[in-house]
């Protein structure tokens, strides 16, 4: 009799346990659902062989339609990459393109810009938690303001090393930035490829909303690529030379940054004080 009940409780309290550790696995919060909307190119492209490389150059009457494709593959393409290395990071669920597409299709009138009413209907369709949008700033030439905020900032700091090393001289001094002015003006306009290596600048910004509780703005990182050597050589050889390569080498490269700093930081935030 002894010996049956002592079975008896040992069996109740295998199953209390269990019982506690099942509903301790329901009471783990989920992951936050992340949806990446559409990316919208941003800096001019004044023509469609500074993004791609031709054997002949379009038409003139053949132009407009060419670059307007391009850029929509462009933007397709970032906002598959960022969707896909997303989707790698912990701690999010994050939507297919393939779901993120249709639901733009049912939400966005056709050539309807983007904006961000529109990016919150489709976070809502979905039932996400997080959206994200967007904005190509730099795909093979930045915008001037963007170029003389990188120039002036790195320019400044080794205009500092030379004037220590020469003890101020303004003629070294002079000689320097207009060296370093005439070098670098053909990477931030257009880029080069040479030896291997594809100097073609791509700026992207991103920016984050909660829809979740408070709807507000919650991540805002911008990442700049220039030399995607590692990524390039993904490619087969004869297609590195190619433009369009060379840039989908760089955007790949800071998509990939992107969702890692995504992973590191981004997080569903408590409402501001005061908000209801």
């Amino acid at each position: 009799m002894h010996s049956a009940l002592t079975l008896l409780l040992a069996v109740g309290l295998v199953l209390s346990s269990g019982c506690g550790t099942a509903a301790h696995e329901q009471r783990k919060p989920r992951d936050p659902t992340a949806l990446v909307g559409p990316f919208t190119m941003e800096v001019a492209i004044s023509h469609s062989d500074k993004i791609h490389s031709f054997t002949e150059p379009p038409s003139s009457e053949d132009e407009p339609e060419i670059r307007q494709r391009l850029v929509a593959d462009v933007t397709l393409k970032a906002q598959r990459l960022l969707t896909d290395h997303l989707s790698r990071q912990d701690g999010f669920a994050v939507t297919s393109l393939h779901e993120a597409k249709r639901i733009e299709t049912d939400v966005i009138p056709p050539d309807a810009p983007m904006s961000l009413d529109a990016l919150r209907a489709m976070g809502r369709v979905a039932g996400a938690d997080i959206v994200l949008y967007g904005r190509i700033l730099g795909y093979g030439q930045l915008p001037l303001r963007y170029w003389l905020t990188g120039w002036a900032v790195t320019a400044s700091s080794q205009l500092a090393v030379v004037g220590a090393v020469t003890g101020g001289n303004p003629v070294a001094m002079g000689s320097y930035l207009g060296f370093d002015i005439l070098t670098d003006l053909p990477i931030w306009t257009g880029g080069f490829y040479a030896f291997g290596w594809a100097f073609r600048p791509v700026l992207v910004d991103v920016e984050a909303w909660q829809l979740t509780g408070c709807e507000q703005q919650i991540w805002n990182v911008r990442e700049f690529a220039l030399l995607g050597h590692k990524y390039l050589e993904m490619y087969p050889e004869p297609e590195r030379k190619k433009k369009e390569i060379q840039l989908e080498a760089n955007l790949t490269r800071a998509m990939e940054e992107l969702a890692r700093r995504a992973g590191e930081s981004l997080r569903l935030q408590p409402c501001p004080e005061g908000s209801s």
